[in-house]
């Protein structure tokens, strides 16, 4: 949905877990052994007191997974999904970059 700030949460040169849902970051935490405190906090930028990624974003991670998972969803769902992902556009370019990444041999042709 591009839920993050560029430049912010965004701006690393590798996320080696992106492509994993909130569920799937979960079930992963625990494996690891991430403390509980951590994996029960309400997921939030901490921007202001009490705000919340759900709220700001107006879905729950519930919904937004099984939607990402199984195309299942609410048309509420569906369109709050498909706003966000033309307003934060943008966002992706990013993502392009990661990926020619994966093709070296573009290298000579970029060049």
């Amino acid at each position: 949905m591009g839920y993050f700030t560029k430049w912010g949460d965004g701006g690393y040169d590798y996320n080696p877990i992106k492509h994993l849902t909130k569920s799937e970051v979960y079930i992963l935490s625990r494996k690891i052994g991430v403390p509980t405190s951590i994996i029960n906090k309400t997921p939030s930028a901490d921007l202001w007191d009490n705000q919340s990624d759900e709220t700001e974003m107006g879905i729950s991670y519930n919904d937004l997974d099984t939607f990402i998972l199984t195309g299942k969803g609410s048309k509420e769902t569906r369109e709050l999904v498909k706003k966000a992902l033309k307003r934060n556009k943008h966002k992706y370019f990013f993502n392009l970059i990661e990926q020619l990444e994966k093709y070296k041999w573009l290298e000579d042709i970029i060049q």
